[in-house]
């Protein structure tokens, strides 16, 4: 299961000790560490063995605000010969191979998943809190730690009432649509339990339930996007020192990654996101599909 609280979490008192090795007053990557990830992209299929230009690990846990289970995020640069491996087709590819595959291949840094990407955005590695060049074993930036007297919910008051404005609507949404469910499978027990000859008044009722249950996760999905997305465009710098400098850009990026990080922990971004999966199929709930639905929302 992914997570993504990084830097919405209370503080460590250091940076994962499974990760990293202490020297001095930095750190450097642990050898088996590295062979892991090393390991896990040469199991990647692909049509030859891929050479990459840049092997970088993002994200928390090159902090020391992480969580026990947060990703390993790699993020890789196919070398230029390799063109063909830098694509938005492609990356989903390794992405969806690395997610289906982690436990055969045991792609973990002890509790932590490995996942791999494939940058399309070079500089958008340096956005971040922490960026850590695997081949050449130094940081691009950070590592980062914050005062162990640090409170995320103080830091981002300000974003907290936005949080919320969205939260409410989905909890509204979520509420209209557990209620739909519920007055579909009553009207499909009703329908059982009548002759023949009076069913077809209740299937017009049933058939017009599932295009409102449809209508209504769409809705959901909606804006599940809208913070999704914002996180994606605020983290698009034009340049490496416009990722290392700029910065309202660095503010742009914190609050709408911080935003993204709150709806991953309070669960609304994988409930939407699996819900909306039984529609993307064939566009059309099952009453299979719509029993599963009451499974999620209960």
């Amino acid at each position: 299961m992914k997570t993504y609280e990084a830097s919405i979490d209370f503080p460590k008192e250091d940076l994962p000790s499974v990760i990293w090795d202490k020297v001095g007053d930095t750190y450097k990557m642990k050898p088996n560490a590295k062979q892991k990830i090393y390991a896990v992209l040469d199991s990647i299929p692909t049509e030859e063995t891929v050479k990459c230009k840049a092997i970088h690990m993002v994200g928390s846990l090159g902090t020391n605000q992480y969580t026990d289970e947060a990703d390993v995020d790699i993020h890789i640069q196919p070398s230029d010969r390799f063109s063909k491996y830098k694509t938005e087709e492609e990356q989903k590819r390794v992405m969806k191979w690395v997610n289906e595959n982690r436990d055969v291949i045991d792609g973990y840094i002890g509790s932590h998943p490995i996942e791999v990407y494939i940058q399309l955005i070079p500089e958008q590695d340096l956005v971040g809190d922490a960026c850590y060049d695997i081949i050449n074993d130094k940081w691009l930036k950070g590592p980062k730690l914050v005062d162990l007297d640090y409170n995320p919910y103080e830091d981002f008051s300000d974003i907290l009432p936005e949080v919320e404005e969205i939260a409410t609507s989905m909890d509204i949404k979520l509420g209209k649509l557990k209620r739909g469910v519920i007055d579909f499978k009553t009207i499909e027990n009703a329908i059982m339990n009548l002759p023949k000859e009076q069913r077809d008044k209740l299937k017009k009722a049933l058939e017009e339930k599932r295009d409102e249950l449809e209508k209504d996760v769409m809705k959901l999905y909606k804006l599940r996007k809208g913070y999704i997305d914002a996180r994606h465009k605020a983290s698009r710098p034009a340049t490496e020192e416009e990722a290392l400098e700029d910065v309202k850009l660095a503010k742009r990026w914190r609050d709408a990654n911080a935003t993204h990080k709150f709806f991953h922990r309070y669960k609304y971004t994988k409930l939407v996101g699996d819900l909306a999966k039984l529609i993307k199929d064939d566009g059309k709930l099952s009453d299979d599909e719509i029993t599963l639905m009451k499974g999620m929302l209960t």
